[in-house]
């Protein structure tokens, strides 16, 4: 399966050497005419300060989640959305890290078991 851009591209490179119209190649490779002239938009500089701030803060608070990390953000006044945010997280990898592995307890214990006086008083050996 061809991507878009590159039937993009091969409709461009069949129209400049002139032999067929945009519209003719695009129906050829079977390209929307809407999908040929498309041409991404910049983001705005209000979304790359947003971005910015999202990493600064997920960077300066590693154990925060995405939803705590978009608290902070609406608490500050900017609106982020849920989605968004996480996003932006998983393409910067700031992924909260596992916690590790449990340590086990090393040495003995310094107690004694404790031994039954009365009935019912100790249930474990």
């Amino acid at each position: 399966m061809v991507s878009v851009s590159a039937k993009r591209q091969a409709v461009k490179r069949v129209v400049e050497e002139g032999l067929c119209s945009e519209r003719r190649a695009c129906r050829y490779l079977g390209l929307y005419r809407a999908s040929c002239q498309y041409r991404p938009q910049e983001a705005l500089e209000a979304t790359k300060k947003l971005v910015k701030r999202i990493v600064s803060l997920s960077r300066k608070y590693p154990r925060y989640g995405y939803r705590r990390i978009r608290a902070l953000l609406l608490r500050e006044g900017w609106k982020a959305g849920r989605k968004f945010v996480q996003r932006i997280r998983r393409l910067e990898g700031l992924g909260i890290r596992g916690r590790g592995p449990r340590r086990r307890r090393r040495g003995r214990s310094t107690a004694f078991p404790t031994r039954a006086t009365k009935i019912n008083e100790v249930w474990s050996a």
